[in-house]
């Protein structure tokens, strides 16, 4: 996450909490928002990596009292004008199978289909059938259970952490709806949102299987060229850049590299998604994932394995997946 206003992180582990050191005022729905956003999408604790492998020159990490504070350089006096805010770690995600995210998209669509034909029989009743306005209310009453029901958990469990967002506006009309006797108002509004709900997920169930199957088509191995001309296959990710690479024809490029020599086409649609074919001579560079067509070529490393084009590609559709455009976070916020 890189906000030029956040000036120093300090991370409690043991009340899971993490705190950021502003200078000037700031959006703080904004900040949240993007700081679970960059925690989500690490791979390793905050701490490990930045006593591992950071940027120790142009950071300050300290310890005091079981606490890690991560600062950037600045003059002496100016941590005294720090505005410290204070958030609560989020929790994490447990890792769902695809099985059971498909269930979940069908259970919302299956919700949503049972909320819009009990509010339309609910509807044709009370049109229709003269004197059946209390079977028409327990129509309404069962597509309002059906349309709410999924947006009211996630309601509860907001309102336990103060916080209310969209599903709490919806149940909110709807039950005003009922209240002035609105019934096929109320009814509408819950049967297009838990509808578009359903296609939000059903949408999420498919991209996500789209990045697994990128991620199942990755190479695992990569013929390592050896002083001696010999080859022998070792782990993609012990690949470092300039090791020197034997591509077959019909076989996956297993880093980013540069050709040096041989000749060949390189099939490149799961990146680009285009389907013809790219010619690949001596300096041209291939990427990590595409398809070596029909040319044995040799190749030298450029990039590891975890920043080849593909595992950004990757990281970026994770990412995306979990933040919210400008206008949907000025939405919430209204």
């Amino acid at each position: 996450m890189e906000r030029s206003e956040v000036s120093a992180v300090r991370i409690d582990p043991d009340r899971r909490t993490i705190a950021l050191a502003t200078l000037g005022e700031i959006d703080a729905g904004e900040l949240r928002e993007q700081l679970e956003t960059a925690l989500k999408a690490a791979s390793d604790s905050l701490r490990t990596s930045v006593r591992s492998d950071g940027p120790r020159d142009s950071l300050t990490v300290t310890e005091e009292d079981g606490q890690t504070m991560i600062a950037k350089p600045g003059c002496l006096t100016e941590s005294a004008f720090w505005r410290w805010s204070e958030f609560d770690w989020p929790e994490e995600e447990a890792r769902e199978s695809h099985e059971h995210e498909e269930e979940d998209w069908r259970l919302l669509m299956g919700e949503a289909l049972v909320c819009g034909l009990a509010g339309v029989a609910g509807w044709v009743v009370e049109s229709v059938a003269e004197g059946s306005v209390a079977f028409a209310r327990v129509l309404y009453i069962i597509a309002l259970i059906a349309g709410g029901s999924d947006a009211a958990l996630e309601v509860l469990e907001k309102l336990r952490h103060r916080r209310v967002d969209i599903h709490f506006l919806m149940l909110a009309v709807a039950a005003g709806a009922v209240v002035i006797g609105a019934w096929t108002e109320g009814v509408l509004l819950l049967f297009l949102f838990s509808f578009s709900s359903a296609l939000e997920h059903f949408a999420l169930h498919r991209t996500r299987k789209e990045v697994d199957a990128l991620f199942k088509s990755a190479p695992k191995e990569a013929k390592l060229v050896l002083a001696d001309g010999s080859h022998r296959a070792v782990p993609v990710e012990s690949v470092v850049p300039g090791d020197t690479l034997r591509i077959k024809p019909g076989e996956l490029f297993p880093v980013d590299s540069v050709i040096l020599s041989g000749r060949s086409a390189a099939d490149e649609s799961n990146l680009t998604g285009e389907a013809t074919p790219v010619e690949k001579t001596r300096g041209d560079p291939v990427y990590s994932g595409t398809l070596n067509l029909w040319g044995a070529v040799q190749a030298r490393a450029a990039r590891p394995e975890g920043e080849s084009s593909l595992h950004r590609i990757l990281r970026l559709i994770k990412e995306a997946q979990q933040q919210k455009a400008p206008s949907q976070r000025f939405t919430d916020r209204f």
